[in-house]
């Protein structure tokens, strides 16, 4: 499964009070999901829409071109370097780019990331300019930046490797002391991969992997084989419950974590 697959709608909801409203959208080499949401409180979320509904609508002509109160779009990255906020310097982000690799299809972005770092970034240019003429580039912020301040706002623990599937991509995230000291992503193709790039993670933090705790969102539910598997190596695995909404029963929280924490990017 490389994408959560949801869909809730609230009675409540409905666009002629969408100025209230913040929508939240997640692209994906291929698709992308969405949520919208009042204050705290989801009031929609879908998943598993095509990019072509983007530049050519159909099914969500008037939710997309509603005038909404915010509007957050996370922009998926095929590669990304982290740059202490200390010795970052807008003058050398052209060298910073460098060693990302950057192909002719690609395009580079730069931002913050949190209070200690910023990050260096390249993404598709098809997906960018998808974003940029559906939604402004102005609002697009690193794919994954609200995962990372959702989990670093809510006590990491030292001995925890946080860890997002999604779009055939595993991200892998540590704290210490409250600020992040490793985070890194690569492209995965099945268990076995995501447990391997799990003990190298644990490795470049010094960890055995029988003393490291795996909390895992994204594309996974309770009864995935992968949480059995990685039980054999780690010391625990768990779901991500951490949320930035209220939720209805039907949806898990760990599969819409790193959508609906875009909320926390509001730019």
């Amino acid at each position: 499964m490389n994408e959560p697959t949801f869909n809730y709608h609230d009675e409540a909801f409905g666009l002629d009070a969408a100025a209230d409203y913040t929508l939240l959208v997640q692209l994906h080499s291929n698709s992308f999901t969405y949520a919208v949401t009042a204050g705290d409180k989801l009031l929609v979320c879908e998943s598993g829409h095509p990019l072509d509904e983007l530049s050519a609508p159909e099914e969500l002509t008037d939710l997309l071109e509603a005038d909404y109160k915010q509007l957050v779009i996370g922009l998926p990255a095929t590669g990304f370097s982290l740059i202490p906020a200390r010795v970052y310097n807008e003058a050398s982000v052209a060298d910073y780019a460098r060693l990302l690799n950057v192909l002719p299809t690609e395009s580079t972005f730069t931002q913050k990331l949190d209070t200690e770092n910023y990050i260096v970034y390249k993404a598709d240019t098809r997906i960018a300019d998808l974003a940029k003429k559906r939604f402004g580039l102005e609002y697009t912020v690193f794919n994954a930046k609200g995962w990372v301040k959702a989990i670093g706002a809510n006590a990491p623990a030292d001995d925890t490797l946080y860890i997002n599937l999604l779009d055939g991509r595993i991200e892998l995230l540590y704290y210490r002391y409250g600020k992040v000291r490793y985070y890194n992503s690569f492209e995965y193709t099945g268990d076995n991969d995501a447990i391997y790039f799990a003990a190298l993670a644990a490795k470049a933090i010094n960890m055995e992997p029988a003393d490291v705790r795996l909390v895992l969102s994204g594309a996974i539910e309770s009864d995935d084989e992968l949480i059995a598997a990685a039980l054999q190596y780690f010391k625990t695995v768990e779901l991500n419950t951490i949320s930035t909404t209220t939720l209805p029963r039907e949806i898990e929280a760990q599969q819409i974590l790193s959508l609906t924490a875009l909320s926390l990017c509001v730019l």
